[in-house]
């Protein structure tokens, strides 16, 4: 009898629950608004994210209770609940960090997931719509040009209220930007006696992170902080999406050596958002040249030290001479 009233209770409540979930057709979507500023007045255009479905949320009944909004997650060996973070779902799912603006996600592990993949349009904005009930982690891909990477995000849909009640299918989320620039340093050469086809080594101070490159000669790769790179007289590299307000400095490994003088421009300083900084280092060497002129200066001088000190040795000698004439 005990049981068939639990049971009759179960119904009751998965009834009243059922009641207050929010209409059906109600649109159920996660909005993406993304912007340089906070006033939201300059919208961050061709920035690619992705929406996966992370876990399932649903009532179920376990020893004869009942367990709203229950959080059943969809990836092996994570557990997921209020305390989860959004980095630690994205590290569960997998990605490699190709740069600070670009990461590739664990296809094998995704694929088991449903996922949605879009660009911000010209008003900074996705809106991911029709989308189940579930918990959802979003992640930016590949951010555009003068930005990195921005933190992913954990979104519960529906929301709930204090009290745990169902309240709305949709949410707006506003990413924070993180802004950069780049940094471009070249090499140059002045004098007669330079080395034309020597490379030389650069240095670069960097804040932490992994930072695309590109050189006058094609050269393409990825830098950290304290990696040298080098180019000879004439060629540059140039680094991108470098963390704004961040410190630099560069740094000529064979600076002021073999002959040469160097000069640096804008070797060190911050980096500033939407800004191309150059830097230049420049090292000079002249020939001396032999123009079969003699220096007769190196004769004369010494010359006239000599007779300068014999004229004062006689001067001292006769007034001797006179006193004792005297």
């Amino acid at each position: 009898m005990k049981k068939i009233y639990s049971i009759l209770i179960i119904l009751i409540i998965l009834i009243l629950f059922n009641s207050s979930i929010i209409d059906e057709d109600e649109r159920s979507e996660i909005i993406i608004n993304y912007y340089d500023d906070i006033a939201m007045t300059s919208p961050i255009k061709g920035s690619l994210w992705r929406l996966y479905k992370v876990a399932s949320i649903d009532t179920i009944i376990e020893n004869n209770q009942v367990e709203a909004h229950k959080i059943l997650p969809l990836i092996d060996d994570i557990k997921i609940n209020k305390d989860t973070s959004a980095i630690e779902v994205l590290e569960a799912i997998g990605f490699e960090k190709i740069h600070e603006s670009l990461i590739k996600m664990n296809e094998a592990e995704s694929n088991n997931l449903i996922f949605y993949e879009s660009y911000t349009d010209e008003n900074g904005q996705i809106v991911f719509n029709n989308l189940d009930k579930g918990l959802y982690l979003g992640v930016e891909i590949k951010a555009t040009e003068y930005h990195m990477l921005s933190d992913p995000f954990l979104i519960s849909l529906p929301n709930t209220n204090k009290e745990g009640e169902e309240v709305s299918m949709s949410y707006e989320v506003e990413p924070k930007a993180i802004l950069s620039g780049n940094l471009k340093v070249e090499k140059k050469l002045m004098g007669d006696d330079v080395e034309q086809d020597r490379k030389w080594n650069i240095k670069l101070s960097l804040p932490e992170g992994r930072y695309r490159y590109e050189t006058s000669f094609n050269q393409r790769g990825f830098i950290e902080s304290g990696d040298t790179v080098a180019i000879k007289g004439g060629e540059y590299i140039v680094v991108y999406d470098v963390l704004a307000g961040s410190e630099y400095e560069i740094k000529e490994i064979e600076a002021n050596q073999d002959g040469y003088s160097t000069k640096y421009e804008n070797h060190h300083g911050k980096i500033s958002f939407k800004d191309n900084i150059s830097a230049v280092i420049t090292n000079s060497r002249n020939r001396i040249v032999n123009t079969g002129v003699i220096d007769y200066s190196s004769i004369i001088n010494p010359l006239i030290s000599s007779c300068l000190v014999t004229i004062f040795i006689l001067i001292i000698a006769m007034n001797r001479k006179d006193k004792r004439e005297r």
